[in-house]
């Protein structure tokens, strides 16, 4: 005999969901079916009880679709509801109604086809109502059903014909998007939507494949692709468009399911070589000077905070004056307070996720407060520390800081940031504080002790000043002076 715990225990199992809607469902009475739980005889004396709290079924039709799918609770936690189809013809056959929407418009309600199919609940959404009407959704439930029942992916057909249509066009504008929810850099981004026309539009010297089907482009394409740019355009510039391709494709193969494996897996990169050539020391007097001498106050103090820093390029050209503490009391800056004699960059190479805050040298210092004082006498009011008039006739931040008269000295920005790493090396600072002032990456595994070093402003105080001293002094310079 069954004890009474037992006995409630059977009486009130709740079934797998797959249950629910199988490819031969049990009957579920009606009258059930509109409260919070539903049961079925499943014997003599059992009965089985199943959760109906975001289910209902009436019969489809499309005065019916209208008067009973309606949509959740605006107050309850279900973001959708289901009805199915009191029919069974197919089994299986439902409609997911969304919330309501804030401006009035109906909700979307979609058609879908819910099926255990080898013991796992499958769903397969068919379209939306009322674009398809009842008896169309039907007829594409019959389909998909009786594919199911053989064994067949009903949708198979429908993601290849997904797959087909994506263009290289469209698949950039899917990558792109990725981009903007990291949080890339608006730059990253915009050289993206360049480098597809320059490389893949309809321009001279472009493949032209743009508008082309992305599963159509083939490991020979690619290669031949490469093999020409190497030639016309550079070894540098093959590289950088079919890894462009590359990454685009990838995030391709994260939506459609049936798309071939990437192409460009064929292509052998050219090698490439990084270019890292400080300026030596026995011309830095000579360059020192040449700085001095550029009629532009902005780009020649420019140019003097790139050498002393060590910031990249737009880092630098970037800086507004509310990222910069020229005080003697910590300063608000959004969620980030910046402490005294210190500079925050907000969204660095890498996008906003590499943020970070450095301490800078007294010599940089005395140039930000001179360009705080002076930018307003030069008619450059604004929020830019180096500004310049734009071809709008705006005040934005300078464009570039390249400089014809320094090139001799063997001067590019991306130099000064080379000259300045190598001489903290040089000057005893640690590699680790060489590591934090540069913004690149800390050490996080390997060595476990390490992972845990975060360097406190002071200490990289003291480093960016030791670097300082020792390039003006490389230079002939003194910091009053610089």
């Amino acid at each position: 005999m069954r004890s009474g715990r037992e006995g409630a225990s059977e009486r009130f199992r709740t079934p797998p969901r797959a249950d629910f809607d199988r490819l031969d469902p049990p009957p579920f009475p009606s009258a059930y079916l509109p409260t919070h739980y539903g049961t079925y005889r499943a014997g003599a004396d059992t009965e089985v009880r199943f959760a109906m709290t975001t289910t209902r079924r009436f019969k489809f039709s499309q005065s019916s679709i209208t008067k009973h799918a309606v949509p959740p609770p605006a107050d309850g936690k279900a973001k959708d509801i289901l009805y199915f189809d009191d029919r069974g013809d197919p089994p299986g056959l439902g409609i997911r109604v969304g919330r309501e929407k804030p401006d009035g418009s109906p909700p979307t309600r979609t058609w879908i086809l819910q099926l255990d199919v080898h013991g796992k609940t499958r769903r397969w959404s068919l379209g939306r109502y009322p674009t398809m009407g009842v008896e169309a959704a039907r007829e594409e439930a019959r389909s998909y059903y009786s594919k199911a029942k053989k064994g067949e992916d009903p949708a198979a057909e429908q993601r290849a014909r997904d797959a087909r249509a994506v263009t290289l066009r469209k698949a950039v504008e899917h990558h792109v998007a990725r981009m903007l929810t990291r949080g890339d850099q608006p730059r990253s981004v915009q050289d993206m939507r360049g480098d597809a026309e320059r490389y893949f539009g309809r321009v001279k010297g472009g493949a032209d494949w743009l508008d082309r089907e992305l599963r159509s482009i083939s490991r020979l394409d690619c290669l031949e692709l490469h093999a020409r740019f190497s030639i016309e355009r550079g070894k540098y510039a093959a590289n950088r468009a079919l890894r462009m391709l590359r990454a685009v494709y990838n995030t391709a193969t994260r939506i459609y399911d049936d798309l071939p494996s990437n192409p460009v897996i064929s292509v052998e990169f050219n090698p490439e070589e990084r270019k890292r050539a400080p300026i030596k020391y026995e011309v830095m007097p000579a360059f020192w000077a040449a700085v001095n001498e550029l009629k532009n106050p902005v780009r020649r103090d420019l140019v003097k905070v790139l050498a002393l820093t060590g910031l990249r390029s737009l880092d630098a050209r970037s800086i507004r004056g509310e990222e910069v503490n020229l005080g003697t009391e910590p300063m608000a800056f959004g969620e980030v307070l910046i402490p005294p004699g210190c500079i925050h960059r907000p969204s660095p190479k890498g996008g906003t996720k590499k943020h970070f805050t450095i301490p800078l040298p007294e010599a940089v210092l005395a140039i930000l407060r001179r360009r705080r004082d002076d930018n307003p006498r030069l008619a450059l009011a604004g929020p830019w520390v180096f500004p310049t008039v734009g071809r709008d006739g705006k005040v934005t931040h300078v464009h570039n800081a390249e400089e014809d008269t320094l090139k001799p000295f063997g001067y590019s920005p991306h130099r000064l940031r080379d000259s300045w790493i190598t001489a903290s090396t040089e000057c005893g600072v640690q590699m680790i504080h060489t590591k934090a002032l540069a913004n690149h990456s800390l050490p996080s595994s390997g060595d476990v002790t390490v992972g845990y070093v975060k360097p406190s402003i002071e200490a990289l105080r003291e480093a960016t000043e030791k670097v300082a001293r020792f390039l003006l002094d490389k230079a002939g310079a003194k910091a009053e002076a610089a």
